[in-house]
């Protein structure tokens, strides 16, 4: 094993030796290095050891940096150190990428592997503005994030990416307290035995950010405990955000969550951050165990999706301004007080349209509605399947205008 220890002045660029080791103790300490790849594209293993709480492991400065083609993993073993062990405190970032000008340009993560440890963090990028992670795998126990920028992010990328068997993870991927954020992107990414957030987002500022979480599988082995918790969305205030948008679209498109956080919604803004968002759009989503309410959203579009155990016994919580659930299938084992409770926190509710929706549960009222007057409720070729005792429960409004054709109850 090659031992690196306390280096603070390497040439502009580095490159390991295929067929070794490195440990790299470098606290308080920093690599001068814009880019650290394998040579003769073998890939070698990075250990890194991190010996204090919020410190890293090493801090790699350059505006634009790139690892590639790197085994990364954290040799710390927090279950043999009574100081921290015992009261749970995980340690600092493994990594920290920094520049002089305190912005990073651009920072690449490609073909490399995230083993585990028991840092923070494997990437902790500070004011990184362009993100890109891509062919690369994550598995083992991290206790927090993965790949984590925070600030001055402009544009964040994961493409065709692996995961398997993470636990003890708040999210994989994290953006924090952006501020004119443009891009976050998720595409093309398979979960095995993900238990956590698989993106987690605050927001500040970036009224025109655009999401896409696209082609995203996330499966689980029978009897394992893991929970999905779906995608973290929220702002840096308790309760609901102000006036301001925080982002302006989402779209889930071509996804299989085949399980969830008992029938939370996918989109969760955790803690009661609610982030402001003008639209969230579903299309050919099928889901288990999740549902797609949350949030504080002007329009929810879900468009050719299958909920499956996808309420709780309330049902299912909407804070939107408009809802258009269209050519899709919705269903849950047990009964519930409502299919949809609407806005009860006293937002204005402008309409509904349900078409060619398939309801397959027992519920006391398909929809609850706490607050609406002047509602637009548009129903069309639906299908109730089992039994339901109110179609429309509206104990604090005035006045519902409503239009219902070919609605098919049991």
């Amino acid at each position: 094993m090659t031992l690196l220890r306390n280096m603070c002045c390497l040439s502009p660029v580095l490159k390991l030796s295929a067929n070794r080791h490195y440990h790299i103790n470098a606290n308080d300490a920093s690599l001068n290095a814009e880019r650290i790849e394998s040579a003769d594209r073998k890939r070698p293993l990075l250990s890194f050891h991190t010996t204090l709480p919020n410190v890293s492991g090493i801090s790699i400065i350059g505006e634009s940096v790139t690892l590639k083609n790197l085994i990364i993993t954290d040799d710390y073993d927090i279950n043999n150190d009574a100081k921290y062990g015992a009261n749970n405190v995980t340690l600092g970032n493994t990594i920290a990428i920094l520049s002089p000008t305190k912005t990073v340009n651009y920072l690449t993560v490609e073909g490399c592997s995230f083993m585990g440890g028991t840092s923070s963090s494997f990437v902790a990028a500070s004011q990184v503005r362009n993100c890109t992670v891509t062919n690369c795998d994550f598995s083992g126990y991290m206790a927090d994030h993965a790949v984590y920028c925070s600030m001055k992010v402009e544009n964040y990328n994961v493409y065709n990416c692996r995961i398997r068997d993470v636990v003890h993870t708040s999210s994989l991927f994290k953006v924090r307290d952006s501020k004119g954020l443009k891009r976050f992107n998720i595409i093309d990414v398979k979960a095995h035995n993900l238990n956590g957030y698989l993106a987690d987002l605050t927001a500040l500022e970036s009224p025109q950010a655009e999401l896409l979480f696209q082609g995203i599988r996330v499966t689980k082995d029978s009897g394992n405990q893991s929970i999905f918790y779906g995608f973290c969305l929220s702002d840096n205030a308790n309760g609901k955000s102000g006036d301001s948008m925080n982002v302006r679209g989402v779209l889930l498109k071509n996804n299989q969550f085949d399980y969830g956080y008992g029938g939370n919604p996918l989109i969760n803004s955790g803690s009661g951050k609610r982030i402001r968002v003008e639209e969230i759009r579903y299309e050919n989503v099928k889901a288990k165990e999740s549902n797609f309410g949350g949030g504080n959203v002007d329009r929810i579009i879900v468009d050719n999706c299958t909920f499956d155990d996808c309420c709780g016994k309330i049902g299912i919580y909407l804070l939107s301004k408009e809802l258009i659930l269209k050519k899709t299938k919705i269903s849950y084992n047990d009964r519930s007080n409502c299919l949809l409770l609407l806005n009860y926190d006293n937002e204005k509710l402008r309409s509904i349209t349900m078409s060619n929706v398939d309801v397959n549960m027992d519920v006391i009222n398909l929809l609850d509605l706490k607050h609406g007057d002047n509602l637009k409720l548009n129903i069309d070729n639906c299908k109730i399947n089992k039994p339901t005792n109110t179609l429309i429960n509206t104990p604090n409004c005035s006045r519902v205008l409503y239009k219902a054709s070919r609605v098919k109850f049991r």
